[in-house]
């Protein structure tokens, strides 16, 4: 394809060209285009890059160095852009080498995601896609989806901050500071057979318009909290960058959101609408929820008048679920993994048998340890999350111990609102002992042990996470539950633990819902424990 085909779809407002017909438009028809990219580290010779995120003027340096024949690039930096291309071609006149073509748009990164669309030939249009997003649930509920398609016979591709799976390969992701590229990886799912995909997306990818180019035949709301703002200055940005999921709905599409958060119902205004919950009345709502360390079982109520999206209908029905991982907030997750596949018409037993047979994913309260105390290992970083690993471990235990690995990457004010969603949860809470560790700066640890010490809470530091880890385990007791929390910090926390405890940190259970067969399992101070998140943003 060359660069003049290519440029084609932005043509008109996303194109800054005075007039097309000038002799540098004229020359795009002669420079061949092997390859499309955002990421300078994936430019070879022949292929268009372009400047996104922060810091474009070195991305462009680099992405020229290495040999990329066209960038395009925001107004602000294009002209960088053209005395860098100058420079490299009276270094490369030597040789041969053409100048770079530099190419002005006005948001590099929806022209990023407009170019990818055009030149990987719509690999979305081909297939189902389910998109996801909200500030927490978005892995497990990849994850659950992947296993409902899995188990009923397809074949599918999955993007997530954990493992990208094209075909029968599955490698490791990045993580979600980068954000997801999802059109080469969807072509090749699309080459190697998908028959459909599952992309999770996260705030800062949409912010920068990656899913501009991606058709979505489901895309659900998992829930809305505060995080990120660091990026996204402000609540209303945040809103703004999880609603343009929502506008790459195909027609007929549908949007699945969580009827017991506010803000995401809020935001499923576009398209058509289907809601899940457990709180409230919702098109797919969880019932009689019985909850252990060793997971959940539910069932899930359909509304009548429902249909799927090739316009079949879903009956109204109930459906019995066995879920081997712990926590009310997987419930949700299977809620919306479960609608998926109603919607995309496959059978009900099949996904009843990939909930019972669903092993969980890595880090998302994870049970690690099973003996005369327990530890569970969960991601939980942000205000939202955090509160729900505490509740759901609170309900689990005599007495709580969490050792939380503080952010060193995010600052004082977003440290200080995590240690909130400890001290908002003190009535339930006690007894409970927190210990901080991480290589956040000094004053971030002392603001965060401040805002525990005011509630009450009995709250300990240590640098090494190790160090963290030993005292935790010598101050457990029979029936108390160490929780593990915190992002990268704490990523080896699992690893060290095993070492410690000379056990394998991968546990196996034969029958995890045996204790639920014997009847009715009853949880203390149930009526005690609130049901949501104690923050809220009025808009």
């Amino acid at each position: 394809m060359n660069l003049l085909q290519l440029i084609g779809p932005l043509a008109g407002k996303d194109l800054l060209l005075a007039d097309p017909k000038t002799r540098q438009s004229r020359n795009w028809a002669r420079v061949h285009i092997t390859h499309v990219t955002g990421n300078p580290a994936d430019v070879i010779p022949g292929c268009l890059f372009v400047a996104t995120g922060p810091d474009p003027r070195r991305k462009i340096r680099r992405a020229l160095s290495r040999g990329a024949c066209a960038v395009v690039a925001g107004p602000r930096h294009a002209g960088e852009g053209e005395d860098l291309a100058r420079h490299l071609a009276r270094l490369a006149r030597l040789t041969g080498s053409s100048k770079p073509e530099i190419i002005r748009v006005r948001d590099a990164g929806r022209s990023l995601a407009i170019l990818e669309r055009s030149f990987y030939q719509q690999p979305s249009d081909r297939m189902p896609v389910i998109g996801i997003t909200g500030t927490n649930g978005k892995t497990m509920t990849a994850f659950m989806i992947n296993a409902i398609l899995e188990e009923c016979g397809m074949k599918t591709g999955l993007l997530s901050t954990v493992s990208n799976k094209i075909g029968p390969l599955a490698t490791p992701a990045s993580g979600a500071a980068e954000p997801v590229d999802p059109q080469p990886a969807l072509r090749a799912m699309r080459e190697a057979g998908a028959e459909a995909a599952i992309v999770e997306f996260s705030s800062r990818s949409l912010a920068k318009g990656t899913s501009s180019g991606v058709s979505l035949d489901i895309a659900i709301l998992t829930n809305i909290a505060l995080e990120h703002l660091t990026f996204h200055r402000n609540l209303k940005s945040y809103l703004a960058a999880k609603s343009r999921l929502l506008a790459a709905l195909k027609p007929g599409g549908a949007v699945l959101y969580n009827a017991d958060d506010p803000l995401a119902t809020r935001l499923s205004s576009q398209g058509r609408a289907l809601s899940f919950g457990i709180e409230q009345e919702a098109h797919f709502r969880a019932l009689d929820i019985q909850s252990s360390c060793y997971g959940s079982i539910f069932r899930i109520k359909t509304a009548p008048g429902l249909a799927a999206l090739d316009g079949s209908s879903i009956p109204e029905q109930e459906l019995p679920v066995r879920l081997k991982i712990p926590g009310r907030h997987q419930v949700y997750n299977a809620l919306s993994a479960c609608a998926t596949g109603l919607l995309l018409s496959l059978p009900v037993p099949g996904i009843t048998r990939a909930f019972e047979r669903f092993p969980g994913v890595k880090r998302r309260f994870e049970l690690i340890f099973d003996g005369s105390f327990r530890v569970i290992d969960d991601c939980a970083r942000n205000p939202g999350s955090i509160h729900a690993a505490l509740l759901e471990a609170r309900r689990l235990a005599g007495r709580l111990i969490v050792v939380h690995a503080l952010s060193a990457e995010e600052g004082i004010k977003t440290n200080w609102k995590n240690s909130l969603a400890f001290t908002a949860l003190i009535p339930i809470l006690q007894p409970c002992w927190v210990i901080i560790c991480g290589r956040a700066p000094s004053r971030v640890k002392t603001a965060f042990l401040a805002e525990l010490h005011t509630g009450g809470i009995d709250a300990f530091s240590s640098d090494d996470l190790a160090a963290a880890l030993n005292l935790a385990i010598a101050g457990a007791g029979e029936g108390d539950l160490i929780l593990l929390t915190g992002g990268h910090g704490m990523d080896q926390g699992a690893r060290i633990l095993a070492e410690r405890l000379a056990v394998s940190p991968q546990l196996a259970y034969e029958e995890p819902f045996e204790e639920f067969d014997s009847g009715p399992l009853t949880l203390p101070l149930a009526g005690d424990w609130p049901s949501a998140p104690p923050f809220r943003v009025d808009l």
